[in-house]
């Protein structure tokens, strides 16, 4: 069925097991999605069967991905989602996120994540952020943009682990 979020104030989309088609209204909306990366489990909210538009404002996809197997975007239509805030707490396996498919994107977060995450292909101008709560060993992060960028912005927020640092790779088209 189709959910419109015509906010005032803005409301809060929780995606389910079945398909979804999210349309955003003219605020800032969170839509949140799961997805459980083990073999056979069928509890994933957020599926390569789901259609999420973000409306005028600036909207947000909040995901939890956990399972044992890495995790990754699933192949669902996603445009005009401005940040994107990823929980990874899978236990085996890399974690990629191709973002080659999203439009839109502005912000992307590995939001106390404990697991190594990589976000690829991100538009040139996406904010990079690792957040933590301070007290768990935040994974690390790598990430690369979809084409060469003349600057990276990096937000860090309560990070916590051996050591916080930055590599950038040729014209700041990547950094760890």
């Amino acid at each position: 069925p189709l959910n419109t979020l015509g906010c005032r104030p803005c409301l809060t989309g929780s995606l389910t097991t079945g398909v979804d088609s999210f349309v955003g209204g003219a605020n800032a909306d969170t839509f949140n999605g799961y997805i459980n990366t083990t073999v056979g489990n069928t509890t994933s909210t957020l599926t390569a069967a789901d259609v999420i538009t973000g409306g005028a404002g600036v909207d947000t996809l909040a995901i939890t991905v956990e399972g044992d197997v890495g995790g990754a975007l699933p192949n669902a239509t996603i445009n005009g989602v401005e940040k994107f805030s990823i929980r990874d707490v899978t236990t085996a396996g890399a974690s990629v996120y191709d973002f080659a498919a999203v439009q839109g994107e502005t912000e992307v977060t590995a939001n106390s994540s404990t697991r190594a995450v990589s976000f690829t292909s991100l538009a040139t101008g996406t904010v990079v952020g690792v957040k933590g709560d301070g007290i768990n060993t935040t994974g690390a992060v790598t990430f690369s943009m979809a084409t060469g960028t003349d600057a990276v912005a990096l937000a860090l927020n309560g990070v916590k682990g051996s050591a916080v640092a930055a590599t950038v790779t040729g014209k700041a088209t990547s950094a760890t």
